[in-house]
């Protein structure tokens, strides 16, 4: 957090009495600085059976007070995607908060830190794919984490990790899917190419994407439509084609 700053009244606001501090947790109450337009959220349980405290906070703000996390933003093309943040700071470190919804309900959280190991806290059932609530069959895209969904969200199911697990697999059939696009970070082709040859063998229309470098969060949507896309054949499309 910035220090409160000498004239800086209408932008900061002392919190003194509160029984339980929004931002660190401390319930014995201290004297601190929150940035004016904070909005405390739920407190959530971890792994250790410590709490962490959300907050949120307006992107002109995040820009000021956190800027690393800002630039981590602007570099995924979200900073103009999000008019509020929500944010954690624990154990001297600080990160974006995301929650993760299933069945119409918030079934845990990542946390993705800006600095320090590891880079995240992720607290959720093993089997939950990130999004599925909000695409649509028959075409899904599935790639590795949360911030890879953002340039494709009505196609883009976040897998966490590189390996398909046989209860996603049955999310997919439950829903209706039939044609699987398996889009992986460019160090995860060979993964990419088996799960979309072991999708084949379960009924799906299978392809893998090729990602030239990095993570598909890292481009902008339009680049990502023109990147290679293949067939078990190793036929070549663009992904807006096979998207179509």
């Amino acid at each position: 957090m910035l220090p409160a700053m000498l004239g800086a009244k209408s932008r900061w606001r002392a919190f003194t009495t509160l029984i339980t501090c929004p931002v660190c947790g401390d319930a014995k109450g201290h004297a601190g600085v929150l940035s004016e337009g904070t909005v405390p959220l739920k407190p959530v349980e971890l792994d250790d059976h410590k709490r962490v405290f959300p907050f949120e906070l307006p992107i002109e703000l995040v820009k000021v007070s956190y800027p690393e996390v800002f630039e981590f933003l602007k570099k995924k093309h979200l900073d103009k995607r999000f008019p509020l943040v929500k944010l954690v700071e624990f154990q001297g470190r600080f990160g974006l908060y995301l929650p993760i919804e299933f069945g119409g309900r918030e079934v845990g959280f990542q946390i993705r830190f800006m600095s320090g190991k590891p880079k995240y806290f992720n607290r959720f059932p093993s089997y939950v794919l990130y999004h599925y609530d909000y695409v649509s069959p028959p075409t899904c895209v599935l790639v590795e984490g949360i911030f890879d969904t953002f340039p494709l969200p009505e196609y883009s199911l976040a897998i966490f990790g590189k390996r398909l697990s046989r209860r996603q697999l049955e999310l997919l059939k439950l829903k209706g899917f039939r044609r699987v696009i398996v889009g992986l970070d460019a160090d995860a082709l060979s993964d990419a190419i088996s799960t979309s040859r072991w999708l084949f063998a379960k009924g799906f229309d299978s392809y893998f994407l090729r990602v030239p470098r990095g993570s598909p969060g890292d481009f902008l949507r339009e680049e990502l439509l023109s990147f290679p896309c293949f067939d078990l054949q190793l036929r070549k499309h663009s992904l807006e084609e096979v998207l179509k």
